[in-house]
Formats: structure tokens, C-alpha cells, sequence
């Protein structure tokens, strides 16, 4: 890393369909692959994809800046309100969600760095369905591909 990077509230690149809001603070490129940084809208009701997965090439760590998330790690759930932090090493098996109706909004580190690409992708394939990524009856098999290519695994 040769060089100092500021990014000031809502600067940086933003990614996603409706309120599923993902802003780049930090990618890859930027810290020679070590990490990225991600800030994360998470809108109100949102659930990842159903079936719990892992990350293969990936740690990364949550902080919840605002709202409440809830975390299945492996058999455990954790309820995680604002200030709360989840470090999730590759290899362990999870799903999340914002049970509230109000929007969340966490920071997302992962490490190394470009599994921020995968968001990219999934918005890009997943524009033209109603509810955007989210419409898992139209876009869970998309959505499951695209996890394939970044080496994220499910349950057997």
C-alpha cells in the first residue's frame, strides 16, 4: 500500500437494487489485496439466501453501525444490536438477516480483499427481478452459481 486513502461519508462506489445498498470504502486493489471494506445498507426484513454457506477464501467481520442483525453461525444465533462486531472465519457455516422493519446499516471487512466483486455480479444478474437479489424464487440459482465462482460453499 503506497498511499494514504480517505473516503468521507457516502463517498465511495455504490452497488445494489432498491434499499439492499452496498458502498465500497476500501477494495481490493487499493490495499494490494489484503482487504476490503464494505458499508452495507441492509434493508428491513432482508434475509440472505436460505440455506446456510461459508466463505472458502475469506474471513470477515461485521460491525454493526445501526439497527439490529441476526446471526446463524453454525448451530448458534446470535442477535447483534449497533456496536456489536461478528468475526466469521472462512470455514464456518452461516446465514443473516435484519428481522426489524427498519433499515440496518453495518461495516463489512473481508480479508483478503475482492470477494467485493460477488456483489457487483449478484446485483448485475439479479436487476430485472422484482424485488432485486432478494426474489429468491427467481434468483437463488443465479445467485448460487455466482457463490460457486467465489468459492463459497454450502451444506451438503
Amino acid at each position: 500500500m503506497s498511499r494514504t486513502i480517505v473516503r468521507l461519508a457516502g463517498e465511495g462506489r455504490t452497488v445494489g437494487a432498491g434499499s439492499n445498498v452496498i458502498t465500497y470504502k476500501l477494495v481490493s486493489g487499493e490495499t494490494d489485496g489484503a482487504f476490503s471494506v464494505l458499508e452495507r445498507v441492509v434493508p428491513a426484513h432482508f434475509e440472505s439466501p436460505p440455506e446456510p454457506h461459508t466463505n472458502t477464501r475469506e474471513d470477515w467481520t461485521v460491525y454493526v453501525l445501526e439497527g439490529t442483525l441476526v446471526f446463524q453461525l453454525e448451530a448458534r444465533e446470535v442477535s447483534a444490536p449497533a456496536g456489536s462486531l461478528i468475526f466469521v472465519p472462512r470455514g464456518v457455516f452461516f446465514r443473516w438477516w435484519n428481522p426489524s422493519a427498519e433499515s440496518a446499516k453495518c461495516l463489512v471487512i473481508y480479508a483478503p480483499g475482492g470477494f467485493e466483486d460477488f456483489f457487483a455480479e449478484v446485483t448485475k444478474a439479479t436487476e430485472d427481478a422484482a424485488r432485486g437479489p432478494t426474489d429468491y424464487a427467481r434468483t437463488l440459482p443465479t445467485i448460487l452459481r455466482i457463490q460457486d465462482k467465489y468459492g463459497m460453499r454450502r451444506r451438503s
